[in-house]
């Protein structure tokens, strides 16, 4: 389910998540994780988000939309313990994105391998590769379009 919506539409999480995250309301996102003062739609909306992608995850993806690199991998590496496999094999789909969006082409591969082994949907390297290129071209291009900048 998690690979398909990598896959699917280059659209990891939701359009309003990435409406917020990347259209300006990363603080907002972020706040509101901490404990902030949110509306009822809001929180109603963070809560979906944390139940189907995990907190960590979460959090990890605000990062990496900062460029933060390295804080999101170390968010993916926890959510890649998690007891819920979705989440898991989220944080493993995430760390690869991440690798990859950084240039780091080592981990990135070795990221690729293990995706081949965990996610029953990715048949090989090839295939993986193919959804995590996608989706760093559109984080880049949504990080452009919002004049965020990894330089």
């Amino acid at each position: 389910a998690i690979a398909g919506a990598v896959i699917g539409e280059c659209d990891f999480l939701d359009d309003a998540l990435e409406g917020a995250v990347v259209g300006g309301g990363i603080g907002a996102i972020a706040g509101a994780m901490e404990g902030g003062a949110v509306d009822r739609a809001q929180q109603k909306q963070m809560d979906e988000l944390i139940r189907a992608f995990g907190e960590e995850n979460l959090r990890g993806y605000i990062e990496l939309v900062q460029c933060n690199h390295k804080k999101a991998i170390a968010y993916f590496k926890v959510g890649q313990v998690s007891d819920i496999e979705d989440h898991k094999l989220t944080g493993f789909w995430m760390e690869a994105i991440a690798e990859k969006d950084n240039r780091n082409a080592e981990k990135t591969q070795e990221m690729l391998e293990e995706l081949v082994e965990l996610d029953p949907d990715i048949d090989d390297d090839m295939m993986a590769r193919t959804a995590v290129d996608q989706y760093v071209l559109e984080l880049r291009s949504d990080r452009r379009s919002n004049q965020i900048s990894c330089n």
